[in-house]
C-alpha cells in the first residue's frame, strides 16, 4: 500500500510540474510583454518566497529535536510498561536474569542520558530529573539484590509503582511537546 502511494505522488509530481511548464510557454509564445518586467515585479514575489521559506523552515530544528526526543520517551515507555520491568520471577535463571536486568538498566540509563543532555534545550530538566530519581530508586534495588532473585520478586508493588510514576511522567512530557 505504501509503495503505491509512493507512485501516486510521483505520477502527480510530474503532472503537476509538466502543466507549470506548460502554462509558462504558452504565456511566452502568447504574450509578448512576458519577459518586460520591473525590478518591483521581480521583488514582490521573490521577498513572498523568502518569506514563505523562512515561516516554514523556523524552528524546524526544535521541532525536530522533539520528536526524537518523543521518540526516546516512547522506546522508555515501552521498556517501563513490558511486564520484564516490574515482574521478576524467582524460578528464572539467574545469570540470565541478571544480564536481562542490567541490559534494560543501561538502556535506561542511556536514554536518560540524552534527554538530559538536551533537557535544557527542550524545556525538560524538571521532568527528567524526576525520572532519573525514579529510575534511580528502582536501579538502588535491582543493583542491591542482583543475587536474589526471590527478594526482587517480592519487590513487584513498588517497581510497578515506579514504572507507572515514569509511564505517566512521560505522557506528562509529550503532551508538553503539543502543547509548547
Amino acid at each position: 500500500m505504501n509503495e503505491m502511494k509512493k507512485w501516486i505522488i510521483t505520477i502527480m509530481e510530474i503532472a503537476i510540474l509538466l502543466l507549470i511548464v506548460g502554462v509558462g510557454i504558452c504565456n511566452m509564445v502568447k504574450n509578448d510583454s512576458f519577459w518586460n518586467v520591473t525590478i518591483a515585479q521581480l521583488l514582490t514575489p521573490l521577498i513572498a518566497l523568502f518569506f514563505a521559506f523562512w515561516a516554514t523552515q523556523y524552528k524546524n530544528d526544535q521541532r525536530k529535536a522533539k520528536e526524537h526526543a518523543e521518540k526516546i520517551i516512547l522506546k522508555l515507555q515501552e521498556i517501563v510498561t513490558d511486564d520484564k520491568f516490574y515482574v521478576i520471577s524467582p524460578t528464572e535463571e539467574q545469570r540470565i536474569k541478571q544480564k536481562e536486568l542490567n541490559l534494560t538498566n543501561r538502556k535506561i540509563s542511556n536514554y536518560l542520558a540524552i534527554l538530559s543532555q538536551y533537557g535544557k534545550m527542550l524545556g525538560l530538566l524538571d521532568e527528567v530529573k524526576y525520572i532519573e530519581t525514579e529510575f534511580g530508586k528502582y536501579k538502588q534495588t535491582v543493583g542491591d539484590h542482583i543475587a536474589d532473585l526471590e527478594y526482587l520478586s517480592k519487590t513487584e508493588p513498588e517497581f510497578r509503582k515506579i514504572a507507572e510514576n515514569i509511564d505517566t511522567k512521560c505522557e506528562s512530557i509529550i503532551l508538553k511537546f503539543y502543547l509548547s
